[in-house]
Order: structure tokens, then C-alpha cells, then sequence
């Protein structure tokens, strides 16, 4: 074990044929791939892994810069696909030199896939914060000045009349 607390926690360390997040993979056999069914499903999950941890897939790297934008460098084979195991969201968005790629959801994990062409490539992805909580941001800003504001005037206003009676 990685770490044992002594009381029922324990970590291990799992074998990966790369380091980091980055994979490439098969896209055919990702295809074929079944979702895992609750957390029993050693089958699935071992084809899955097989499919994941494949020693014949070249490595590919990904760099965080922050936690809403990752650089990714693969050298992709005909067929491949590149994974970044952080689960699939709408708003990540993927550029290969200024051009829009696909971001999809994995049949299994629901992590990120982008299917690319063979050759080497300098991705970058961003997470684009979406307009419905950009907008919720301005709401949010607009709701707090304006209860600091009633909350000034209803205090200045109870302070000009007591000092009107007084």
C-alpha cells in the first residue's frame, strides 16, 4: 500500500504504462467498449483498463497550466485517439494550432476523447465558462451591491430620524 491509515483507508499504487493523464488509444476497440455496471463489473473494467494501459500505444503528455487549461502533445498512429482522463464536460474546449476540435464523452469512464489525426500535434484545451454562469456572476455581483446598498440606506435613514426626534 501507498498509505495505510490504520483505519480501513487504504491507497494503493496502480501500475500505468505512462505516467500522467494523457493517453492515446485505439479507436476502434474504445468504441467497442461497454459502460462499467455499478462496481462489481471486473470484466468491464478489465477491458477497459487493457484498452487504456496498452503498452503498444505511444505515450502522450499533458500539461496544467492552472486548472482550467491543459497543453497536450501527442503523436498519434493511424486509428488513435487521444484521452485525458478528467471527466467530460461541454464547456472544455480543444485547439490543435487555432483549430476547433472534438471533445466527446468515453463510452465507459465518461473522460474526454478527441479523435485526431496521425501525426504530432500541440493541443491546447480550456474549460470556456459557459454564458449562463457568466451571467450568474453578474447577477450574483449585482445582488450584493445592491444589499450593501439597502443596508446602508436603511441605517442612514434610521439614524436621520433619530436624530429628527432626538
Amino acid at each position: 500500500p501507498l498509505h495505510d491509515d490504520g483505519h480501513g483507508t487504504v491507497i494503493y499504487r496502480v501500475a500505468r504504462v505512462h505516467p500522467g493523464l494523457a493517453r492515446l488509444v485505439d479507436s476502434a476497440r474504445m468504441r467497442q467498449l461497454q459502460p462499467i455496471h455499478g462496481g462489481d463489473d471486473a470484466d468491464g473494467l478489465t477491458k477497459y483498463v487493457a484498452a487504456v494501459e496498452d503498452s503498444a500505444n505511444p505515450a502522450a503528455t499533458a500539461s496544467w497550466q492552472g486548472f482550467d487549461e491543459v497543453d497536450l502533445e501527442p503523436n498519434a498512429r493511424p486509428g488513435q485517439s487521444l484521452l485525458l482522463q478528467e471527466t467530460w464536460d461541454p464547456a472544455w474546449h480543444a485547439y490543435d494550432n487555432g483549430k476547433e476540435l472534438a471533445v466527446r464523452a468515453e463510452p465507459v469512464m465518461g473522460f474526454m476523447m478527441i479523435d485526431i489525426p496521425e501525426g504530432a500535434h500541440s493541443i491546447r484545451m480550456r474549460f470556456e465558462t459557459p454564458l449562463e454562469n457568466r451571467f450568474g456572476q453578474v447577477l450574483f455581483v449585482i445582488t450584493v451591491l445592491a444589499l450593501g446598498i439597502f443596508i446602508i440606506y436603511s441605517r442612514t435613514s434610521r439614524l436621520t430620524s433619530a436624530s429628527a426626534r432626538g
